[in-house]
């Protein structure tokens, strides 16, 4: 199954032109956040709708495949990232929400993901979070970062904006 799964991989990257991959930047290192993927993405689908669904698709297929057979946290982070990714260019940004809250329920340290999904909130329309989320970054992330629970849902993030004193 592993080999597999490597195949359809190397075929997905030969397709996209480009390595899958998702650096993991904690707070603590203070590097900007890994814009890489997100970058290539849009050149990639830059005005072809059709071709990002396809390929939306596509991504689901495998990472439900590395779901279904636990393969290795991280990369199943950078496989909902790049979910996430492909949902906010195609603009449906409820589903990358969704796939950046699964990042950040596997890897509580990674500011890319907080970063996507803030900047997500704001297409959305929902500025008031975006902005605590930006103006209170550091705390939101060190609150996520010691919270006992493994989950992290909208119900989690208002839990913790509200933990902020304003």
């Amino acid at each position: 199954m592993e080999e597999i799964i490597e195949l359809k991989i190397n075929e997905f990257e030969n397709y996209l032109g480009f390595s899958i991959k998702k650096q993991s930047i904690p707070l603590e290192l203070n590097q900007p956040h890994d814009e890489h993927l997100f970058y290539n993405l849009s050149i990639k689908f830059y005005d072809k709708k059709d071709e990002l669904n396809k390929t939306i698709k596509k991504t689901k297929e495998i990472l439900n495949l590395l779901i279904k057979t636990k393969q290795n946290k991280h990369i199943i982070e950078t496989y909902y990232s790049l979910l996430g990714n492909l949902y906010y260019i195609n603009a449906q940004f409820n589903n990358a929400a969704g796939c950046f809250m699964k990042c950040l329920t596997i890897n509580k340290n990674d500011i890319t993901s907080w970063i996507e999904l803030l900047f997500t909130l704001r297409c959305m329309g929902k500025f008031k979070l975006f902005e605590k989320g930006i103006f209170n970054f550091e705390k939101i992330y060190k609150i996520w970062q010691n919270d006992s629970e493994n989950t992290f849902n909208q119900k989690k993030f208002l839990e913790i904006i509200k933990q902020i004193n304003f």
